[in-house]
């Protein structure tokens, strides 16, 4: 008799279980950070008015902190309460308790790298969606940089930094970079981009802006709106272009959509 309840008790939380993971499937994107007070707080992947999108695809997460780019993939345990991500190498394993679940909204409670309790606000990126058929969207800034990527840092080396946050017009469904080597698209073109040299140390170069079209065949239509001179423009130019392959287009249902995309760049070279 006890076996029998046993196996039932267990065969109820695997429902439950599971009914949690079902729940989470799909593109949540972060609105905000908070302490137990309600007070804005910092996360793991950041401060709270920071960029982060969760994409739960069955037992995996894809975790980005930029709205182009796929992000970085772990694996997932999901229990009564809660979803432990996975991730031995880099951040560790951390566990987020699901304080609440709807078709529109998630908040997960966990503790931040200050040991203190914080809850994440998120909310189904399925409802921007509408706003993803505008003429052009804006992905941001990408700052390349060259220079030592913090103190510790035997020798310089160039990578790039975002500037985006939360607001609404980048939580709006785009397509996605996915490219297991680069990981992001701003390292993509960072290490492909070989210009530094015609940079002047310690000063912050003019912004470039440039826009291309993604579709189910990749990159096309790549115009430079304002750039830096003619050498420049035409490294960075081809190295979007050589990013096509890697480019997954936006889906309206199934059905890919052709969709016009606008970054701005700016070249840093440290003395």
């Amino acid at each position: 008799m006890k076996k029998l309840l046993l196996f039932l008790f267990c065969g109820i939380m695997t429902g439950q279980a599971q009914t949690l993971q079902e729940k989470v499937q799909g593109d949540w994107v972060c609105t905000g950070i908070t302490d137990t007070l309600g007070k804005a707080a910092s996360g793991r992947f950041g401060e709270s008015i920071d960029f982060l999108q969760l994409s739960f695809v069955q037992d995996t997460v894809f975790i980005s902190q930029a709205p182009f780019d796929e992000g970085f993939e772990f694996m997932t345990l999901f229990d009564l309460y809660s979803v432990d991500v996975i991730d031995p190498y880099v951040y560790g394993s951390q566990r987020y308790l699901v304080k609440s679940a709807s078709k529109d909204s998630l908040i997960l409670s966990t503790l931040n790298m200050k040991n203190e309790l914080v809850n994440f606000h998120f909310v189904n990126q399925a409802q921007f969606l509408k706003f993803s058929t505008d003429d052009v969207i804006d992905n941001g800034t990408i700052i390349l940089k060259y220079g030592k990527i913090n103190e510790k840092a035997d020798y310089p080396t160039s990578f790039a930094m975002y500037r985006v946050n939360n607001t609404q017009p980048f939580l709006i469904p785009r397509p996605l970079f996915a490219d297991n080597e680069s990981l992001a698209f701003g390292n993509f073109i960072a290490s492909a981009f070989h210009g530094y040299r015609f940079l002047q140390p310690g000063v912050v170069s003019d912004e470039m802006i440039i826009e291309f079209d993604v579709s189910k065949d990749g990159v096309s239509n790549v115009a430079v709106l304002q750039g830096f001179n003619a050498k420049i423009n035409e490294m960075i130019t081809k190295i979007v272009q050589r990013s096509s392959k890697f480019w997954k287009p936006l889906k309206i249902g199934q059905q890919p959509v052709k969709t016009a995309m606008r970054f701005h760049f700016v070249l840093y070279k440290e003395k």
